[in-house]
């Protein structure tokens, strides 16, 4: 072997296409389990590794796409991207899989045969193949996306509560805040627009929630936290933040909206 061949990354090198009886079963036994809510979802089990090639798919998935047996066999999973496609979600959600016994979800949009493109939910389960369960594979499961409202529907009723409309892409920053959110957080809007949430940080706020929350959102998932925050003067308050995905009304989802409920902080235990 030579020293390039030794110092070539696991992910540099080409997936292993080839699926033995044993793997078969395997495979086969996952895309059977494609019955959800009554209604046949689009699966698809592809490698462990990037670019993730697709190795064999259940009749719903090939409905749903419009991919054939022969063009999805071999082909990266990005077959489905579009230009819209949130990559950095999708690779992120598949690579996280790869590394937990636990099935992780992101909302995304994929471009089906024809141009169309649709918003759906992915779910990613690892599954354990090979004759001594040694390779890694990935169950990867279709379903319709939730409803979601659009950016223009919610900011033209942030009249209620305390509310923050949120950018999706780093650096995540708010592009408008209701009466509501100004008043709980004791500033006002110029103090907030053009911002990131990151402003409400402070020594005693759980990092650990915060960081567990905005991955939710980063994949565009409903999340809901409760964690100490701060106003913009240093005051306390206990704050819980419901996040929802906003789509915009060419159908991406760009925006999230936060709803906030607060309270004072009246002791902190150190």
């Amino acid at each position: 072997m030579s020293t390039a061949d030794m110092d070539r990354a696991p992910s540099d090198e080409a997936p292993r296409l080839f699926v033995d009886d044993v793997e078969e079963k395997i495979i086969a036994d996952a895309l059977a389990g494609s019955l959800k809510h009554g209604e046949s979802t689009a699966r698809v089990v592809t490698c462990g590794s990037h670019p993730f090639a697709m190795l064999r798919a259940n009749p719903s998935f090939h409905e749903f796409t419009g991919l054939n047996a022969e063009t999805s066999y071999g082909s990266s999973l990005k077959l489905l991207h579009t230009y819209t496609t949130n990559s950095t979600v999708w690779e992120g959600c598949m690579s996280a899989a790869t590394k937990s016994t636990e099935t992780q979800a992101c909302v995304i949009t994929v471009q089906l045969c024809g141009g169309i493109s649709e918003v759906v939910q992915m779910e990613v389960t690892a599954i354990a193949a090979g004759k001594e369960l040694e390779r890694r594979l990935l169950l990867v499961q279709f379903s319709k996306a939730p409803s979601f409202q659009t950016v223009q529907e919610v900011q033209a009723n942030t009249s209620r509560g305390a509310r923050a409309i949120v950018r999706l892409v780093n650096p995540q920053h708010i592009t408008h805040v209701s009466a509501g959110w100004c008043a709980g957080f004791e500033s006002d809007s110029k103090q907030f627009v053009g911002r990131s949430l990151k402003g409400l940080n402070g020594p005693a706020t759980d990092q650990r929630i915060v960081q567990r929350m905005m991955k939710k959102v980063s994949r565009c998932l409903t999340a809901e936290e409760t964690f100490v925050a701060y106003c913009l003067n240093g005051s306390m308050k206990l704050v819980n933040l419901r996040c929802r995905p906003l789509q915009s009304e060419s159908g991406e989802v760009d925006h999230f909206c936060v709803d906030a409920v607060m309270s004072e902080v009246k002791t902190l235990r150190h």
